[in-house]
């Protein structure tokens, strides 16, 4: 899945993108300062499921 839109606060576009893998979630963002020319790293998370919810 992937979302997009404008932190107005930081005058910017904002996308980002989750994708299953390994059982897991990973979720990644980026922003861009510059109309969508250039993109940087915002963040990289991993969502794990707990070891109470896998039981």
């Amino acid at each position: 899945m992937v979302l997009s839109g404008e932190d107005r606060t930081k005058h910017a576009q904002v996308r980002g993108e989750w994708k299953p893998e390994n059982g897991n979630v990973r979720e990644t963002a980026v922003t861009s300062t510059d109309g969508g020319k250039t993109w940087k790293p915002w963040f990289d998370l991993v969502f794990r499921r707990s070891a109470e919810a896998a039981k």
